[in-house]
């Protein structure tokens, strides 16, 4: 069932923002300490990968700074580390993400399920 969400997730995200490619609307990047106040929207987050922390479960992609003191994360839950293995080589870089914006434990976070949610800029 999550998977299904999930899916469903990304293709309403892709939707939209065909949508707005068409209509000609750009679609703004937020920045890390602005995805607090878009929880519960799909977006697109930019920022500079503060550190990288992959334990048995889940990776974590901090933005901005290292954690507890990160406005925002990427999620890699284990069973998509297969998906995402080039994670150990984003600290430093600025990376984009796009999703659904969510909280855990008063930060906000998307969960990235597919290779096409994580883009390297710089």
């Amino acid at each position: 069932m999550r998977n299904i969400a999930a899916l469903f997730s990304c293709l309403a995200l892709t939707a939209g923002l065909l949508v707005a490619a068409e209509q000609g609307e750009a679609v703004k990047p937020i920045k890390p300490s602005e995805a607090r106040q878009q929880v519960g929207t799909n977006a697109v987050v930019v920022g500079k990968v503060a550190e990288v922390h992959k334990s048995d479960k889940v990776a974590q992609l901090n933005f901005e700074q290292k954690f507890p003191k990160q406005d925002f994360s990427a999620v890699v839950f284990a069973k998509n580390f297969g998906v995402f293995t080039n994670l150990d080589t984003l600290e430093g870089k600025t990376v984009e993400v796009n999703g659904k914006i969510s909280e855990f434990k008063g930060k906000a976070q998307i969960i990235l399920n597919t290779k096409s949610q994580l883009r390297v800029v710089e």
